[in-house]
């Protein structure tokens, strides 16, 4: 579940299209976008995993009613958002997820979602195609690691 295919694709068409015509200020530009297809990808997964998470104890409606009630946790997709969610399943989880990331994984993820908070304010993100490739894996780790710690 901690694939990010719809960013992933964009973000190999994108590399495909810069190889044969590079071009810094388009780069740029792309980059700007991927950060938002990549900020709506992890609101989607978070919101999955949950999902997922909830559904094994087999109350569809109570699964339904949390994840409706904590929209607004799922939609914050910083690092530390993510974490206030693991608190909520206790300490142990706390522990297993802080303990599966490290600081550099943070810090490339950290890094598309405040340049798309950036971009998505009217100001021109510095952010590059070499960037969003690491915070996507980064970002996989991360979801990887939400997951392996709630349940």
């Amino acid at each position: 579940m901690s694939n990010l295919d719809r960013t992933e694709l964009t973000l190999e068409a994108i590399r495909s299209n810069l190889s044969s015509n590079p071009d810094a200020l388009i780069e740029s530009y792309l980059a700007q976008y991927l950060t938002v297809v990549f900020h709506s990808e992890i609101e989607e997964k978070v919101t999955l995993i949950l999902r997922s998470r909830l559904a094994a104890k087999g109350d569809e409606k109570l699964s339904k009613f949390i994840v409706n009630t904590a929209t607004e946790l799922i939609k914050r997709t910083k690092k530390t958002d993510i974490r206030k969610l693991v608190e909520r399943f206790g300490n142990d989880a706390v522990e297993t997820f802080d303990r599966s990331i490290t600081d550099e994984e943070v810090s490339y993820y950290s890094s598309i979602i405040t340049a798309r908070h950036i971009t998505s304010h009217s100001r021109n993100a510095s952010v590059t195609i070499k960037d969003i490739e690491r915070g996507v894996k980064s970002a996989k780790k991360i979801l990887s690691s939400l997951e392996m710690a709630i349940i």
